[in-house]
């Protein structure tokens, strides 16, 4: 049955026919609808009508009458196709085409609604292979298979082919729609079919044009690798005809992929076993290599050519040289803190088999070796906590920007901070010990804010963490915390604490509360000597501080038995009572030790206060009755220990400024050496500082006329 819908009669099927631009750019489009008839009423078929109504619209549909083939002449498809044979001649030969494409497709209509389309395709078939033959054997000759403008020849032969074929197309499409159903190859398939028979043709040696394709296919490529300019969209239209006729990944694709091995597998070994490229310059050199050939995916190769080429690629220039790679300079790279090439390193080891695994052991390794040439020098021990600091912030900063904060690297980083670390036992964490101490003593005079100095103590902390011997680091930090809270030496309280809460988050509280119990006595004391002072104000001859400190919390401390003034003696006594009232079942051991003093000394000059020990204290009085005495008498008056004796002694005659003189020159102390009052010493400060001979850059000057005050400690068990 014949459908005259004139909607019908004017279109085309909606079938999409390929096509391509000037450029010889490749697109999809739907072939232009041929408008076969301009009558606004169809002579049969289905009718639809309908009328203007006050209500509901009604709409009529008819009955479609149908058209039997004795409505068509029997020599009618000769005549027909005697017009369609002449335009498939005209179309391939170039020649203007003497009909309408609308009659054309209106006639190729009427034949496939008359069931006569699969004569008609039989037809079709032998003419279609016949000028496609012609026309590609036309743009070609047995010298030009081996010019160099081959490739453009076969560009213009399927750019010709392939805008025939969409004329071809477009005027037999109602052709397609007829002959789907029976699986037959639709005219666009059939036509690049042909194309691809003749291209592939091997009748004569010297035309096989698919392997001469290939070949310099191939060879274009190679001349750009090797810096010659090329046509680019020459290679891209003939990459594309490839793709079309199914020939790109099989007989192209492969090709290419296995020239490409070859190549940088040569070129990889070259750089790597000659050392004249440094690392940098190799992994610039796979950059660069990488660059230029995506850039031909972009500019002319399809893409799903990447997921070979780049592993292709890579496999050459890099996972077959890891090791290489590795030893040619990876710890110079991290020593010189080489952050683009590094980065380059990482993503290019990590994109190959292994590679991640032994970049990772190589960096875990290097840590290992640099940090313990950090701590395994006894000389360097006053820096080496500062080195390790800028050392983890240089790691911190490969990791960060180099290794993209990789877990897998952190954890390496850890592995490697721990063990070498650990290999000096126990030195690491005194020196952190004391670092801190250091920190806490200069508070604000290191840092530039509160801020600053809490983040100098968290990169301590880091440090800290690595350790195993956090026992040896309690030790030490407590000894130096007792210190300071004794002499007053911590520039910050708040800050003092903080480190304790940071202590607490990282060992736990049973690791800090003896430290926390330290603090607590100190505040108890402070109370206790306020009100001691208060109540015994009229029998006091001097000022008195007193620290009383549970033993249990604090370090262990030698006790030395000494022979005091009188004044001394008295007001030490007058305490122990007070004490003993108010707590009942202590007992008070004194810590002659830890005491300091503040003495008004009298010289020719002015008059001076110093700061000094407790053992130098009971020097010094001895002074106020004699200006010369033997280290014999001083030893027998006070029975301070001869080693401690010595050492006090040093301290106020060996440094820069002489408080004392010593009867002859040298550090030998005997039993007859005499000690002088020096009455004509000087110093700019009237407030002065004696420290103890152990410490390095001490001051030591004094003598002294009477004492200002005194700070007192002592332990209750």
């Amino acid at each position: 049955m014949r459908k005259s819908d004139n909607s019908k009669r004017h279109r085309s099927p909606d079938t999409a026919i390929p096509s391509k631009n000037r450029n010889g750019k490749k697109y999809t489009q739907s072939p232009k609808r041929a408008r076969m008839s301009q009558s606004s009423t169809p002579a049969n078929g289905m009718v639809a009508s309908s009328r203007a109504q006050t209500g509901p619209r009604k709409i009529t549909i008819k009955k479609l009458r149908s058209i039997s083939n004795q409505s068509i002449p029997d020599n009618y498809i000769n005549e027909v196709w005697v017009r369609l044979e002449e335009t498939i001649h005209a179309i391939y030969e170039e020649r203007p085409v003497p009909y309408s494409r609308n009659q054309l497709y209106r006639e190729v209509e009427n034949l496939c609604v008359n069931q006569m389309g699969p004569k008609l395709y039989e037809k079709i078939e032998p003419i279609l292979r016949d000028v496609i033959r012609v026309s590609f054997e036309a743009h070609f000759d047995t010298e030009s298979v081996t010019n160099k403008g081959f490739l453009k020849q076969l560009e213009s032969c399927w750019n010709k082919n392939y805008e025939q074929l969409i004329l071809i197309t477009s005027i037999f499409g109602y052709l397609h729609c007829t002959i789907q159903a029976s699986g037959k190859d639709s005219l666009w398939d059939l036509g690049l079919k042909i194309f691809k028979e003749n291209l592939k043709s091997n009748d004569d040696s010297k035309t096989k044009f698919l392997e001469r394709t290939i070949t310099q296919l191939l060879q274009e490529i190679e001349n750009e690798r090797q810096g010659e300019a090329i046509d680019r969209t020459v290679l891209k239209n003939i990459i594309r005809m490839l793709i079309d006729l199914q020939l790109y990944s099989e007989d192209f694709e492969s090709k290419f992929i296995f020239e490409t091995t070859k190549l940088y597998q040569i070129c990889s070994k070259t750089r790597i076993q000659d050392g004249s490229f440094s690392l940098p310059e190799y992994l610039d050199y796979i950059s660069l290599i990488l660059t230029q050939e995506n850039d031909k995916i972009l500019h002319y190769l399809d893409s799903t050519t990447r997921k070979l080429l780049n592993p292709c690629i890579r496999k050459q220039l890099i996972e077959d040289h890891i090791d290489a790679i590795i030893n040619k300079g990876f710890d110079d790279l991290l020593r010189a803190d080489r952050i683009r090439e590094l980065l380059m390193m990482y993503d290019f080891l990590c994109s190959v088999k292994n590679g991640e695994d032994k970049l990772r052991e190589a960096f875990e390794n290097f840590i290992k070796t640099e940090g313990y040439e950090l701590v395994r020098y006894p000389e360097k021990d006053k820096t080496m906590i500062k080195e390790l600091l800028d050392f983890k912030k240089s790691i911190d900063l490969i990791i960060s920007q180099a290794f993209k904060d990789n877990d897998k690297f952190i954890i390496s980083m850890k592995k490697g901070f721990e063990k070498f670390i650990n290999m000096r036992q126990n030195k690491p964490a005194e020196m952190i010990a004391k670092y801190l101490d250091a920190m806490l003593i200069a508070g604000h005079k290191g840092t530039s804010s509160d801020e600053e100095l809490d983040t100098n103590m968290d990169k301590i902390m880091v440090i800290f963490r690595f350790i195993y011997g956090k026992d040896i680091f309690e030790g030490f930090y407590k000894q130096n915390l007792s210190k300071r809270l004794l002499h007053g030496k911590s520039a910050s309280v708040d800050a003092e604490k903080a480190m304790l809460i940071k202590l607490k988050q990282e060992c736990g509280p049973d690791f800090t509360s003896k430290l926390e119990e330290m603090f607590k006595d100190i505040e108890l004391s402070v109370d206790l000597s306020h009100t001691f002072k208060e109540q015994s104000q009229k029998r006091l001859t001097l000022d008195m501080s007193v620290y009383v400190l549970s033993k249990a919390n604090w370090p262990t401390y030698q006790c030395a038995k000494v022979i005091m003034p009188v004044e001394l003696s008295n007001s030490l006594d007058n305490f122990q009572s007070y004490y003993k009232s108010n707590y009942s079942g202590r007992t008070l051991e004194w810590q002659h030790s830890l005491g300091h003093c503040k003495l008004k000394a009298n010289f020719k000059v002015s008059s001076k206060e110093l700061h000094v020990s407790f053992f130098q204290a009971l020097v010094l009085l001895l002074f106020n009755s004699t200006n010369t005495i033997t280290f014999q008498k001083i030893s027998e008056i006070t029975s301070i220990d001869i080693k401690q004796l010595k050492m006090t002694l040093i301290a106020l005659t060996m440094g820069k400024v002489k408080v004392l003189q010593k009867s002859h020159k040298g550090t030998n102390i005997e039993d007859d050496t005499e000690f002088i009052y020096n009455e004509n010493f000087n110093h700019h400060l009237h407030s002065i500082k004696i420290n103890q001979v152990q410490m390095k850059e001490s001051v030591r000057f004094s003598y002294l006329r009477n004492y200002i005050s005194i700070k007192y400690i002592c332990c209750y068990f």
